[in-house]
């Protein structure tokens, strides 16, 4: 049986949010309007990630003379691709999400970049908390109808009281994932729901008693339902560098200072003054709140108080490489309850690739690893999996450990709703600014959050409204 990310986690709650209208409406059917731009014109995109990537691609197409600037030395943004030990292995972005729906599917076939497809049932939910673990298979425990049944029943009525009070006020509920959760699960398999939990903090990147209620309920309904979803294997960045060919992109380029008036922006970067007619800013949501890069003006009082109910959210991951597997190469994950860092492990090596596992900290345990050096990181993790998988498990070789809140150009991973959030900040987000300043990213797509699609998406959109028309797909 496979298994979509958030079949498991949501079961019918899917259904209630696509018949209710949160699903976004398709971005292929908006029809075409003046620009707000003349055409022709020079427009600054900052940032080489999928968001910029997407707008530059659209607008070169309506006529427009796109320039990207980016501060890193590499093109893709937070889709980071470490190819040195022995397969390409995602640091960031790793994963197509939402099915054949997914608008960067066919540029991934187009440039041949190969996937596997995930099946989230296979592979074992371990409870490491007592001094005898506990195995269960994951389409059994995590993937149990009762479970999905459970959580979905347990929503049911929280989802209700969020969308009657959407009728009558625009404020969010204030409520936390956390405290339905604890309804939800109340007398559930212990083990299950503990392993779930982690498997939810790292998909959301936060605690749940962090994490809005509104989050199950903002942005694509139909990702929750049953779809293929594809680890890239080829690497996300190798994407994006595909997607960027034949665009002006300038690295090393870091924008201090963004000075602008209706019509006209002056970038004032490292590398010296860019004048346009306009901008697409992709930063993320950690250094808009920074005021990174500065604008001046800076933006309306309505998109800053929008950005700052936003927050910015750490999924980071430790790749262990062994000299040679001593596991199972058919199972694809484990789910773990009771671990001091992963709450789920990927195995490389049931994807053709690699002898490699990758660990997965979402939460408490992505901020508890910015602080740790990288050899008790990496020792925690191997000794548990020594526990799992048996002590002919050899020392890894080579070892990886990410910290996303320490990058400088993002400080995070992606954006998550946090308690307070109202659920229609990327709609506010999304809105021009005098015609002149047009934000997108992963946080700003009104059809969802976090995945490099809903970034690839808002570039799209972005670039359209720039032009009022045009091909909100390129090929």
């Amino acid at each position: 049986m496979e298994l979509n990310r958030r079949h498991f986690l949501y079961g019918s709650v899917a259904a209630m949010a696509a018949a209710s209208s949160l699903g976004t409406a398709s971005l292929k059917s908006a029809s075409a309007s003046a620009p707000r731009v003349a055409p022709g014109a020079r427009v600054l995109v900052i940032g080489a990630g999928f968001a910029g990537i997407g707008a530059a691609r659209a607008l070169a197409l309506d006529g427009y003379t796109p320039l990207i600037v980016d501060a890193r030395d590499r093109i893709g943004g937070r889709a980071w691709s470490h190819t040195d030990l022995g397969t390409s292995v995602d640091l960031g972005a790793a994963w197509l999400h939402g099915g054949d729906d997914n608008p960067l599917k066919p540029h991934a076939q187009q440039l041949q970049i190969p996937w596997h497809p995930a099946d989230y049932g296979n592979g074992r939910r371990i409870d490491l908390r007592g001094d005898v673990i506990g195995v269960a298979e994951l389409a059994d425990s995590m993937g149990a109808p009762a479970l999905q049944a459970r959580l979905a029943d347990g929503l049911f009525w929280a989802w209700l009281r969020w969308r009657l009070g959407r009728l009558v006020n625009a404020s969010g509920s204030g409520r936390s994932l956390a405290e339905h959760w604890e309804v939800a699960f109340a007398g559930a398999p212990d083990a299950d729901a503990c392993a779930l939990r982690g498997a939810m903090e790292s998909y959301f990147a936060a605690p749940l008693d962090e994490i809005a209620l509104e989050s199950l309920f903002v942005g694509e309904g139909d990702e929750l339902l049953p779809s293929t979803e594809r680890l890239m294997t080829g690497g996300m960045q190798r994407l994006a560098e595909g997607l960027a060919t034949n665009l002006d992109v300038r690295l090393d380029t870091i924008v201090e200072r963004l000075e602008w008036s209706p019509g006209r922006v002056t970038a004032i970067t490292t590398d010296g003054e860019i004048e346009a007619e306009a901008a697409v800013i992709t930063a993320s949501v950690g250094l808009l709140q920074q005021s990174r890069p500065q604008l001046s003006p800076a933006l309306p009082d309505t998109h800053r108080s929008a950005l700052n109910r936003l927050a910015m959210g750490l999924l980071n991951k430790i790749v262990l490489r062994y000299p040679h597997r001593t596991w199972d190469d058919g199972e694809e994950y484990l789910a773990l309850c009771g671990s001091r860092l992963a709450s789920v492990v990927i195995n490389y090596g049931s994807h053709g690739g690699a002898p490699i596992l990758v660990g997965m900290l979402g939460g408490q345990r992505a901020r508890d690893v910015e602080g740790m050096s990288n050899d008790k990181a990496v020792g925690l993790l191997h000794a548990e999996l020594r526990r799992i998988l048996g002590a002919n498990l050899p020392e890894p070789d080579a070892a990886i450990v990410t910290r996303w809140g320490q990058d400088p150009w993002s400080l995070g991973s992606y954006s998550f709703l946090p308690v307070g959030a109202r659920g229609n900040e990327a709609q506010t987000l999304a809105e021009p600014v005098a015609d002149t300043l047009f934000l997108a990213g992963e946080a700003i797509d009104t059809g969802g959050y976090g995945a490099a699609h809903n970034a690839w998406r808002s570039g799209l959109r972005a670039a359209r409204q720039i032009s009022g028309g045009g091909p909100l797909l390129p090929s």
